[in-house]
């Protein structure tokens, strides 16, 4: 969480029998002089045996970490993609863009892909109303690590009249891991 003395992201697994902790996955991301933490975590269990299989969040620091709890076995339990970020958020300028309201993780129905889904900002501190730093909406597809903005398709989000619309599309290009929208 927010201001914790590692200065890291990561996630904790509990005992919730007795409080203790399981086990203890520290991501690499966050010092002292540029802190990082994470905030709302989502869970899924892909093979719906009542067990989580993975957990998703996003830090700080723009990053989205998964973490493998697939193993029956707590001591098999890692941070995904060897320890890297499945993603980093940056807008069009390569500025980090932090995340701090949580990646939502659902499997489509059609093709059993896992996508996630969460918006970039920050609304927790006095000077954040007057950031003015571009900020995104995000939808990737878990399948590998994603780059960059690049490996994405980006969707317009324009204004009609009052109304704001998203460019309709059919379909994600080839070879593109989901896509953005630049929020206005």
């Amino acid at each position: 969480g927010y201001n914790n003395s590692s200065h890291a992201s990561g996630l904790l697994v509990f005992d919730i029998e007795n409080g203790e902790t399981i086990v203890k996955l520290q991501t690499s991301a966050g010092t002292a002089s540029n802190p990082n933490a994470m905030s709302e975590l989502n869970v899924i269990d892909l093979n719906a045996d009542g067990n989580v299989d993975y957990v998703y969040g996003g830090d700080l620091l723009g990053n989205v970490w998964k973490f493998d709890l697939s193993s029956s076995q707590s001591s098999n339990w890692a941070i995904a993609y060897n320890a890297n970020p499945l993603f980093t958020a940056k807008d069009k300028h390569g500025a980090v863009q932090m995340i701090t309201g949580g990646v939502l993780a659902t499997q489509e129905p059609k093709t059993g892909k896992v996508w996630l889904f969460f918006g970039t900002g920050r609304y927790l501190n006095v000077d954040d109303p007057s950031n003015n730093q571009p900020q995104s909406w995000y939808g990737l597809i878990d399948q590998s690590l994603i780059k960059d903005r690049t490996e994405l398709s980006q969707r317009l989000l324009t204004q009609v009249d009052s109304s704001r619309v998203i460019t309709e599309v059919t379909a994600l290009e080839d070879n593109k891991k989901g896509w953005f929208i630049d929020l206005l």
